[in-house]
């Protein structure tokens, strides 16, 4: 075992023990009081598992429940169910199993993402994810992706887009321009948050030409795959 795979270990370690502290955190009296949907779980779980037949008196169903015409999945009320034979009929119990599930997917998502990475060579890229300076920042400081697509028109402007730009060079995210078939405004804008990404990169700008119409010549045409600002 090297030293970044003990890192990693220790590290998502750390990740899961902070995120079991806030979900188990007051588990049984945060919320207040319960929602109809933790009371029907608990409810239709036990009551399942102590008459072997469901609410309609169909015999341990495993798919569904029918909620007068709404179908969620039964196997969280078993597990309810199942948690107020050990903890008590209370908040706590009822609660326990989804909170505990919470936890764990933390460790799930992980190695999937793990997987992901490891075995496609295909670059993972946020692009309709990205709708203001917290997702990118979010995307960029977890290393979700390797490529983040950026639109200026669709984050606020210039400004957001600059600052995206620039956190993602700092932690060497591949950053990629485009528009959202912006007029000759908005694409302007664009082509100037693009000519500050650093790497040589294709940028999707050249949009111009799917307009009959707009507010006035487009400053920045394309040339042999290729914008010169003047």
């Amino acid at each position: 075992m090297n030293i970044n795979h003990k890192k990693e270990i220790v590290t998502l370690s750390l990740i899961v023990i902070f995120g079991a502290g806030l979900r188990f955190y007051h588990l049984g009296t945060l919320p207040l009081s319960l929602h109809n949907d933790e009371v029907m779980n608990g409810y239709v779980g036990r009551f399942t598992l102590q008459n072997r037949v469901d609410l309609y008196g169909n015999r341990l169903p495993w798919r569904y429940f029918d909620n007068f015409g709404d179908y969620p999945n039964i196997i969280p009320m078993y597990l309810s169910g199942l948690a107020t034979y050990i903890l008590g009929v209370n908040a706590l119990a009822i609660r326990f199993p989804v909170a505990l599930a919470g936890t764990l997917s933390i460790v799930l998502i992980y190695l999937i993402a793990q997987e992901l990475f490891q075995k496609t060579k295909i670059p993972l890229a946020a692009d309709e994810s990205i709708r203001s300076l917290k997702d990118a920042y979010d995307f960029i400081s977890r290393k979700a992706v390797s490529v983040i697509i950026l639109k200026p028109m669709m984050l606020g402007g210039i400004i957001p887009a600059l600052k995206i730009i620039q956190f993602a060079q700092e932690n060497k995210i591949k950053v990629v321009v485009t528009t959202s078939l912006d007029s000759c405004i908005g694409r302007s804008f664009a082509v100037l948050a693009a000519s500050f990404v650093e790497q040589e990169t294709a940028h999707g700008l050249g949009t111009a030409e799917l307009f009959e119409k707009d507010l006035f010549p487009d400053p920045y045409t394309v040339k042999n795959g290729q914008i010169h600002l003047s």
